[in-house]
């Protein structure tokens, strides 16, 4: 279980109370790989941006295309003000790799874990920072068990991101509840 403390300066990021990383303001959650694609979070507009949700939605969708010719994703937000933005910014990425996503709108983790499970989605996505202060938001990977996504295949989609030369570039519809 991942710990991550905050102040004014510095968040803290720490696992099974050994000191992991110290991400500094302004700085990116996933370029300093200081959360893992179960809980990327960072303050609205500096480390969580529409950039770095879009270039997600394409690594994510890259990803998904080598289990399926065509990737359903179910993509969830809690309450948060910032949630829109960043999930049209997700499905933008997905979209743009040749991904079927269905947007359910607001809902619990849990319920969209169950979803994915039982409709049979290759993976969904919840934006949500969780119990993070209100400037925070975050994206959240649920695999096509309804299960956070493990260790290895977090990595995948890590490496995926940084090669930005492997992307796929497809076309692909959405669907809104």
């Amino acid at each position: 279980c991942y710990e991550v403390r905050f102040d004014k300066k510095a968040v803290w990021i720490e696992y099974a109370g050994d000191f992991l990383w110290e991400l500094q303001p302004g700085e990116n959650a996933l370029e300093v790989r200081a959360v893992n694609l179960y809980g990327i979070r960072g303050v609205v507009n500096k480390d969580m941006t529409c950039e770095l949700a879009l270039d997600i939605g394409k690594a994510w969708g890259t990803y998904l295309h080598r289990f399926s010719s065509k990737p359903h994703v179910v993509i969830g937000t809690d309450a948060r003000l910032s949630n829109q933005m960043l999930k049209t910014s997700v499905i933008g990425g997905l979209l743009s790799t040749g991904c079927n996503v269905m947007d359910i709108g607001l809902v619990p983790t849990p319920a969209l874990q169950y979803v994915v499970k039982k409709k049979h989605f290759d993976s969904g996505i919840v934006i949500t920072a969780s119990h993070n202060p209100p400037e925070f938001n975050g994206i959240k990977g649920i695999d096509g068990d309804g299960t956070e996504f493990s260790k290895v295949t977090e990595e995948k989609i890590e490496s995926i991101f940084f090669n930005r030369e492997s992307w796929l570039y497809n076309i692909a519809l959405v669907n809104f509840t």
